[in-house]
C-alpha cells in the first residue's frame, strides 16, 4: 500500500524546486522511511528527490526503493550520475544491483564506473 502522506508537499518541493526542503526531507529520517514515503511518486520524481540527498545518503534512499522503481531510474535518467549513484552503493547492494539489471546498462555502468574509479586514481 502506498504511504500518501508527504506526497503533496513533495510535489510541491518539486514544483517550487526548494532545496533546503527537499534535503530536509531526505536526511530527517532513515533511508527505508524517506524510499517509503516517494511510493507515490513517478522514478523520475524520485530520483529528482534523492538528488537533494548527500550522495552516500542517495545511495542508502535507492537500495530501499521498489525494484521496478530502481530499474526505471537506472534506465532513464543521466549515465554519469547513475555511474556515481551505483558507485556510493555498499558493495553487496552493487553487485546484486548489476546482476539484476540489462546486459547493456550494466557495461554501460561498469564502463563509467572504471572511468571514474580512473580518474579518482589519477588526482590522488
Amino acid at each position: 500500500m502506498i504511504n500518501t502522506l508527504y506526497l503533496p508537499e513533495l510535489r510541491e518541493m518539486l514544483n517550487e524546486d526548494d532545496s533546503a526542503e527537499l534535503r530536509e526531507f531526505c536526511t530527517a529520517l532513515h533511508p527505508a522511511r524517506t524510499a517509503e514515503f516517494m511510493e507515490g511518486l513517478t522514478a523520475s520524481e524520485s530520483w529528482q528527490v534523492m538528488r537533494h540527498a548527500p550522495p552516500w545518503l542517495r545511495g542508502q534512499i535507492f537500495a530501499f526503493l521498489e525494484e521496478e522503481k530502481q530499474r526505471e531510474i537506472l534506465e532513464s535518467q543521466d549515465r554519469t550520475e547513475i555511474a556515481d549513484l551505483v558507485g556510493d552503493l555498499a558493495a553487496d547492494d552493487r553487485v546484486d544491483l548489476l546482476d539484476d539489471i540489462d546486459e547493456i546498462l550494466s557495461k554501460n555502468s561498469c564502463l563509467l564506473l572504471r572511468m571514474n574509479w580512473g580518474q579518482a586514481r589519477k588526482e590522488s
